[in-house]
């Protein structure tokens, strides 16, 4: 959460089930910046994502796919809602299918993923080095 806001984002979107929970814990890690952009969890993901889109929105899936594009070649919309999934599963084949985008951190094979903070944080940066006013 504190990346997410140091980045400028707007809003956080975490599933109900099988996400990260807002406990005490977290908030204190955030150093209180969990407080500073507003969380959402819809029942629905993906009805979440059309709802971003239709409010205009580009939908960017973090995936290690093959087909993705390179995340530091990709020419990122001021309007991003970036989608990452777990280290473990990834973002989820519903969720690659509603994005617009998809795009992958170039990586040394060894490493298969990187935990959502990292991914966040790295992806994030990239955006913010095209929108740096954002």
């Amino acid at each position: 959460l504190r990346t997410s806001v140091a980045l400028g984002v707007r809003a956080i979107v975490l599933p109900q089930r099988r996400g990260a929970l807002l406990t005490p814990g977290v908030h204190r890690a955030s150093a209180g910046l969990s407080f500073v952009a507003p969380v959402a969890s819809p029942q629905n993901l993906a009805s979440a994502i059309r709802d971003l889109r239709a409010s205009d929105f580009w939908v960017v899936a973090a995936t290690g796919s093959a087909g993705a594009t390179d995340a530091t070649a990709f020419d990122w919309p001021q309007r991003t809602a970036l989608v990452l999934g777990s280290e473990g599963e990834g973002v989820s084949h519903l969720l690659r299918q509603e994005a617009d985008f998809a795009v992958a951190l170039p990586m040394d094979p060894r490493v298969e993923s990187l935990n959502v903070g990292v991914a966040t944080g790295a992806l994030g940066y990239l955006w913010k080095r095209q929108w740096p006013a954002s």
